[in-house]
Parts: C-alpha cells; structure tokens; sequence
C-alpha cells in the first residue's frame, strides 16, 4: 500500500501539486518512519530550509549512503548560514544604492542564488522520477521483473493445488455409492459407466442414477477447480518469463489449462444429456508440472 502511495505522491509533484503530495508523504512516513524514499520525497516537496533538512537528516539517520542526501542537505545548509540578518541586510542594501561596484555584486549575487535554486530544482525532479521509475520497475532486469510479477501469483496457485486440486483427488477416489452401500471408488466406477454406456448393456435408468451419483460426488470440486484455476490461468499469461524459465512457466500453464479444461469437460458431460469426450485433453503436460513449479520457485528466490 505505501508503494502505492508513494507513487500517488510522486505523480502529484509530478503535475506541480507539491501540496498535496506533501501530505500523501507525510502519511507514508507517519505509518512507515524507516522509509527513507518517503523522507526524501518530503523534502523535495517542502519549502522552508529548516524542515527540509529535518527531513534529509531522517534519510541519512536510515540511510548513511545516500549520497543525493548528502549533497542536497550541505546544500541547504550553505544557504541557510550565508542568510543575513535583517539589520545587515539593510546597511548592505544601502551600501549597494550609494556604490555601483556593490550593484554590480548585489546583482550577481542573485544570479549565483537563483541559479543555486534551479539546480536544487532540477536535481530534486531528477531524483523523483528516479525514484518513480524505480518503483515502477522501469529499471529492473527481465529476471527481477519477472520474479516480483510471479511471486503472488505462486501464492494463489499453492492455494489452488492444496485447495480445489486436492479436493477433486479426494471426491474422485471417495466411496461411490448405490442404494447406501459403498461399490468401490468414483473413479473405478466412472470407468465402468463409460463402458456400460458404450455398449448399452445397462438399462437407461440405472445408468441415470449413476450419473446423479457421480454429479453429487464430484461437481462441486470441479466448479472451484475452473473458477480459481482460470484466474491463475490468466495472472501467467499476463506475464512474459526470461528465457532461462519460459520452457518451466509453460509447463505449469499448461498444467494448469489441462486441470480446467478438464473439470469443465466433467461438468458438461455430468449436466448436460450428451456424452463429453475428454479422451481427448492433453494430461502429459501435468507429469512435468511438479519439476517445472520448483524451478519457478528457485528462479524467483534467487531474483526477488
């Protein structure tokens, strides 16, 4: 949430709405005090001397190397203690209207001031969009993108396996029951309906009554199997993998397309009055997916 945020506030600054970028800031190191980006980011949007380089103080307290901060604090710092007091001021701008050579310094005094500020300016946007285009990970390497996109979506698809998949290996080999009496498994029986029906050697309503056996037994798991499984499904296809893990991403994609594909064949033929031929799934793609998943999660623990 707060790189969500701190992006928010970066494209405040962006647009020149330093305000309310200021406050989205200040919330983020309110929350998060050990966030030196928010820190840093305040400081830019901040005007007065003294509590930018409270703020830049905070990013070196938590981060000793940064440099930007180094550089940008000494700078308000040289500013801060070349100010004058208003009384000097004063005899100095009177000195400088009875004197041309004092004009002619006052003048490029201000020069040298204005020309301090625009730097500071420039360095300031400089380093938001560094830091915007670094949490957006325009900078990452295909490796680190590729594990940082991947990464909750290993989350969702360890939930999948250990959820609906694992339930569906559980109601497919459960007890299949005829009158109340165990017959043996649901697949070992599914088997035998097959056949039955194939070769019409058994009466229509018994077959019916198979049919409303296996639909109680197995339909429930095979609808969570494609409602969570088809939302992996998309979350991999929407990202691209580095070559060195695109043959394992695919496997378990496929993997994956298979298990759906084929709970929704089982759905149809257990709702529909027509035979749904799901000889014809590809399974071989599955027998690969154990392998491939803990490359993947290799790849991805080695990149974060």
């Amino acid at each position: 949430m707060s790189n969500e945020k701190l992006q928010e506030a970066v494209s405040l600054y962006k647009s020149g709405d330093k305000a309310q970028a200021s406050e989205l800031l200040s919330e983020i190191v309110r929350q998060e005090p050990g966030n030196s980006l928010a820190w840093y980011g305040l400081a830019l949007c901040l005007d007065e001397i003294s509590k930018k380089a409270y703020c830049l103080k905070k990013v070196l307290a938590i981060d000793p190397s940064n440099q930007k901060a180094h550089q940008l604090l000494a700078k308000l710092e040289g500013l801060d203690n070349s100010s004058d007091s208003p009384q000097t001021t004063g005899d100095k701008k009177a000195k400088a209207d009875n004197d041309p050579k004092e004009v002619n310094i006052s003048k490029r005094t201000g020069i040298y001031a204005t020309s301090t500020l625009l730097f500071l300016f420039f360095i300031g946007i400089s380093a938001c969009l560094f830091f915007s285009f670094a949490a957006l990970g325009i900078f990452e390497s295909p490796e680190k993108k590729y594990s940082r996109e991947m990464e909750p979506i290993l989350v969702k698809l360890n939930e999948w396996l250990q959820g609906p998949v694992t339930q569906w290996d559980k109601d497919w080999n459960g007890p299949f029951r005829m009158g109340g009496e165990p017959l043996g498994t649901n697949s070992e029986w599914f088997s035998l309906y097959l056949g039955f029906k194939e070769r019409g050697i058994v009466p229509v309503d018994y077959l019916e009554e198979m049919k409303l056996e296996f639909y109680s037994n197995l339909v429930q798991s095979a609808k969570y199997i494609v409602s969570d499984g088809y939302d992996v499904q998309v979350s991999m296809g929407g990202i691209t993998p580095p070559d060195s893990i695109k043959i394992a991403h695919q496997q378990i994609y496929d993997c994956i397309k298979y298990e759906v594909d084929h709970s929704n064949a089982m759905i149809k033929f257990l709702t529909e009055s027509n035979t749904v031929l799901m000889e014809n799934l590809n399974q071989a793609s599955c027998t690969l997916m154990p392998n491939a998943l803990e490359k993947v999660k290799a790849f991805v623990n080695i990149n974060r």
